[in-house]
């Protein structure tokens, strides 16, 4: 690819602005102004892919998707940086950078784990079962990691400073709270996602990618496990418990390294796709069972969300796999409208679903863009 240079040039031009973005974005949630953070990412993210479309039309092609990150980052630096410049910071110790070192030194090396066994199935399958099978795999994989990815960072950039502040005094109500949100969040909109996906992904890249169809609810479930835990690994960084993380990383990949083995004894794709589920239902599960020993939170009411939350989203996977028909535009649109029973089931039985209870709790100061405007902490 001869632009495959330029291109990863250009997508570098990020790294100048991407990080003093996230701190912007990061202190205006940990001052109290969710609101602000919130409109300069939105903003950003619009602003950005405007741009590329710009570019786009005008030739630039293909260097201006390239472009669309660097844009989005910057602007989004740009908006967060006007309702900052404006707030006085409050006054506080001054932090060593060796304190900072190592932190942020444990969890990059940690995120270069995680991104390990990620992706280990995908590579697996390329060695194993050839360039047409990882090119299968790959699509599967990346039309389940696009709400993912956009699912996560809102959740964890959300959740992180109302978990500090609750850290020395209602650590396990703002815990369960956090978690409860994540699992309706992941359960219902990935379980949605995973009726529909396989015709959404036949739509958009057309005949021929039957097998990557029948690969997208098992990712999508793996999808799902993955932002649960990626939350409880948030909980578990607030409450400064690295050893952990540790462990719960150790099951993630002591689970898909047996997988993968089973996968390449078989020459299965599907057992390949299976490890990247697998490994993230074992993680959850060494992470509740930490969580009961070390008493960090009551598990009944969560693991009770957990299951209502599952119900929900197994009952629209089957609504949308059954009620889809026809080509696969017409499947996609039969599909989200064989949800729209069970949705309106769920409106009509809301407040017997966990996560109403918690969004009933924060209610008052969802429209609150400065602290004195919210009716509790956040």
């Amino acid at each position: 690819m001869a632009a495959a240079k330029s291109m990863l040039q250009i997508l570098s031009l990020q790294f100048l602005t991407q990080p003093a973005s996230l701190a912007a974005t990061t202190a205006l949630r940990r001052l109290a102004y969710p609101v602000a953070a919130v409109r300069a990412e939105l903003l950003g993210q619009v602003g950005g892919s405007a741009a590329m479309l710009f570019l786009l039309v005008s030739g630039w092609n293909p260097y201006a998707i390239a472009a669309a990150m660097p844009l989005t980052t910057a602007l989004t630096l740009g908006l967060a940086f006007v309702p900052l410049a404006r707030i006085q910071l409050p006054k506080g110790n001054r932090i060593r950078i060796s304190e900072l070192l190592g932190d942020t030194g444990f969890f990059t090396g940690y995120g270069l784990v995680q991104s390990l066994t990620n992706y280990a199935p995908l590579w697996l399958t390329g060695a194993l079962l050839g360039p047409a099978a990882a090119g299968q795999f790959s699509r599967a994989s990346l039309l389940s990691g696009v709400p993912l990815h956009v699912l996560s960072q809102g959740l964890y950039r959300a959740a992180t400073p109302p978990l500090a502040a609750a850290r020395a005094h209602r650590m396990a109500s703002a815990a369960h709270d956090v978690l409860c949100a994540a699992s309706a969040t992941a359960l219902i909109a990935l379980g949605a996602f995973a009726g529909i996906g396989p015709a959404l992904l036949l739509l958009v890249l057309g005949p021929g990618w039957e097998t990557a169809t029948r690969l997208v609810p098992l990712l999508a479930g793996g999808a799902a496990l993955s932002l649960m835990l990626t939350m409880g690994i948030a909980l578990d960084q607030v409450r400064r418990a690295p050893g952990a993380c540790v462990r719960t990383q150790i099951w993630v990949i002591a689970t898909t390294a047996s997988f993968l083995v089973a996968a390449w004894s078989e020459h299965s794709l599907m057992l390949c796709a299976a490890a990247g589920t697998a490994g993230p239902a074992a993680g959850l599960l060494a992470q509740h069972v930490q969580w009961y020993r070390k008493q960090v939170l009551p598990l009944r009411p969560l693991l009770i969300a957990h299951s209502v939350h599952m119900m929900v989203a197994t009952a629209l996977f089957l609504a949308g796999r059954l009620g889809m028909h026809g080509i696969p535009a017409r499947r996609v649109a039969t599909g989200c409208a064989a949800m729209a029973p069970v949705l309106l089931f769920c409106v009509l039985l809301r407040r017997r679903l966990p996560i109403y209870s918690v969004a009933r709790r924060y209610t008052p100061q969802l429209g609150a863009s400065r602290p004195q405007d919210a009716q509790q902490p956040p």
